[in-house]
């Protein structure tokens, strides 16, 4: 009989040892997607602040060949 409990104990500590390895293998994830979308933020917030300064650079290139345009036909 004790035998058996024996078993028994070993058997819910190695579950317990493997619950709790896999419970830190979950947080260790979850930290990994939580630092990938503070990269995905901060990217965005480039790409857009990068937006802004190309659509400022076309509009100068769209004003610089007007004032082309308007010396050409002079």
């Amino acid at each position: 009989m004790k035998f058996k409990y024996n078993n028994l104990d070993n058997l819910l500590e190695d579950t317990n040892n493997q619950l709790q390895a896999h419970c830190l293998e979950l947080v260790n994830h979850k930290q990994v997607l939580q630092n990938r979308d503070k990269d995905l933020v901060v990217i965005k917030a480039q790409l857009l602040k990068q937006q802004k300064e190309n659509k400022h650079s076309v509009a100068k290139v769209v004003e610089v060949e007007r004032i082309i345009k308007k010396v050409e036909t002079l």
